[in-house]
C-alpha cells in the first residue's frame, strides 16, 4: 500500500540548477502538480556550487547557439523574470585565437549570428587597444560576445528554490537516493529514510546519475572527470583583461572575481581525461596546474613574470562522448526523465534547460530549443551534436 504522506507527481532528484529550476519551471506552469526534490546535501552545494559560472553565447555547435541565445537575455533580465538576483555581471568575453583557427573563428561567428547572437571578430590592432600589453606573436585575432559575462551560482539556486518552494514545492535536504524501482504505472524511489512514490521521476544527478539508473538495469556514457580552477590577484599597477579572457591558443580562461582578482580555468586536452571518483577525488589544485597557469600568464601579458598565484579548488564534470547534455525521456522507461552529462555547461544553461525539461514532462514536447537532439538515443545512431567548425585544440570549444 503506498503512503499517501510520500507521494507526488513528480520527484526530482538532484538539488543544483538543473534540479531546482526544472522544480521551479513546473510549478510556475501548472500551480497544482506536487512536486518533491531529493536531495542528498544542501540545495547548490554538489558540482553547482564549483561552476566558473561564465554566461556566454560564443559557442561552436548550433544546437548550444540556439540555447545559449535564451540564457543571454534571462540572465540580463533574470530579475524581472524570477523576481530574484541572479549575480550576473555583464563584462564581456574576449577569446582569442592563433593563425590555425581564423578560418574556424569567422565561420563559428557566422553560424552564431543567424541565431542573434552578437559576437564579432577583433584583429590584432583591436586586441592591443584592449588589452594593452597582451602578447601577440601567436595570435590571429580573438572573438569579441559583448552580452557575455559571470553570474552567482548560490544566487541563482536561492532565487529558484524561494520561487519553487512559495508555489508549492517541497524540498527534502540531505536525503540521498538509494535506487529506483518501477511499480505497476508509478516509480519508487528509495532513500535512507524509506521510499517515495511518484509517477514522474526527473534524476538531476550530474556524475551519480548511472548510481541509480543501475537499479532500473540502465547506464548512460558518462564519465567523471576532475578540473581545477586557480586564483590569481592581477598585478598592481599594469593592466589586465576587464572581463571575460579565453585562450584558444593556450587552452585557458580566466574569469573576474571583483575588481583585483580571477579565476583561471583550463580547456587542455590533458585535463579531459583526468578521469576520477565523484565521491573521492583531490578537490585542490596540483602544483602543475599552479605553474602551468603562471606560465601562461607571464606568455600572454608582459610584465606578469612575478604575478602570484593561489590555490584554488577542483570540480566535477559529467562528461558525455560530445561533450554535450542527455535531456529526457529515457527509452523504455516511460515517466523517468534524465538531465545529466552537462559536460561544464550545466549552470549557465539551467534556466532555459529547466524550462525545456517542465515542458516536457508536463506536455511531452517544447519548443524552445531543439530538445529531441540531446536524447541519449543519439549515442546509438552516431548522430552526436559536433561543432560547426572545429578549433584545432581546448575541449571546451571542440
Amino acid at each position: 500500500m503506498i503512503d499517501q504522506h510520500r507521494t507526488a507527481d513528480v520527484i526530482i532528484v538532484g538539488g543544483g540548477c538543473i534540479g531546482i529550476s526544472a522544480a521551479a519551471h513546473l510549478l510556475l506552469r501548472r500551480p497544482t502538480i506536487r512536486v518533491v526534490l531529493l536531495e542528498k546535501g544542501e540545495l547548490g552545494n554538489g558540482t553547482t556550487a564549483r561552476s566558473s559560472a561564465i554566461v556566454r553565447g560564443n559557442y561552436t555547435q548550433p544546437e548550444l547557439a540556439q540555447i545559449a541565445r535564451l540564457i543571454l537575455d534571462e540572465f540580463a533580465h533574470f530579475e524581472s523574470l524570477y523576481g530574484g538576483d541572479s549575480g550576473f555581471r555583464q563584462t564581456g568575453y574576449t577569446a582569442v585565437f592563433g593563425p590555425d583557427d581564423a578560418d574556424a573563428a569567422a565561420a563559428n561567428v557566422d553560424m552564431q549570428h543567424q541565431y542573434g547572437i552578437t559576437t564579432r571578430i577583433l584583429n590584432k590592432d583591436d586586441l592591443v587597444r584592449r588589452f594593452p600589453g597582451i602578447t601577440l606573436q601567436d595570435l590571429a585575432g580573438a572573438i569579441s560576445d559583448e552580452e557575455a559575462g559571470y553570474a552567482e551560482p548560490s544566487f541563482v539556486v536561492a532565487t529558484f528554490a524561494r520561487l519553487a518552494v512559495k508555489a508549492g514545492l517541497r524540498v527534502i535536504e540531505h536525503m540521498p537516493a538509494t535506487g529506483l524501482t518501477k511499480i505497476g504505472d508509478h516509480y519508487s524511489v528509495q532513500t535512507l529514510d524509506g521510499s517515495w512514490e511518484a509517477s514522474q521521476v526527473l534524476l538531476a544527478t550530474n556524475a551519480w546519475t548511472n548510481q541509480l539508473l543501475a537499479s532500473v538495469g540502465e547506464s548512460l556514457p558518462i564519465k567523471s572527470t576532475r578540473h581545477q580552477v586557480a586564483a590569481v590577484a592581477f598585478p598592481s599597477g599594469l593592466p589586465h583583461p576587464a572581463g571575460i579572457f579565453t585562450d584558444l591558443r593556450c587552452q585557458f580562461y580566466m574569469r573576474p572575481e571583483g575588481l583585483d582578482r580571477a579565476q583561471i580555468g583550463s580547456s587542455r586536452d590533458e585535463d579531459a581525461n583526468d578521469i576520477v571518483d565523484p565521491d573521492s577525488y583531490k578537490d585542490q589544485n596540483d602544483v602543475e596546474y599552479i605553474d602551468a597557469c603562471a606560465a601562461w600568464l607571464r606568455h600572454r601579458f608582459r610584465g606578469w613574470d612575478g604575478v602570484g598565484l593561489e590555490s584554488g579548488y577542483s570540480g566535477v564534470y559529467d562528461v558525455t562522448p560530445d561533450w554535450q547534455p542527455i535531456l529526457g525521456a529515457l527509452p523504455g522507461h516511460e515517466g523517468l526523465f534524465v538531465a545529466c552529462g552537462f559536460s561544464g555547461h550545466g549552470f549557465k544553461l539551467s534556466p532555459v534547460i529547466g524550462r525545456g525539461l517542465s515542458d516536457v514532462i508536463l506536455t511531452g514536447e517544447t519548443s524552445l530549443f531543439p530538445f529531441e537532439r540531446f536524447s541519449s538515443t543519439r549515442f546509438d545512431s552516431g548522430e552526436l551534436i559536433l561543432p560547426h567548425s572545429r578549433y584545432s585544440s581546448g575541449f571546451l570549444y571542440r
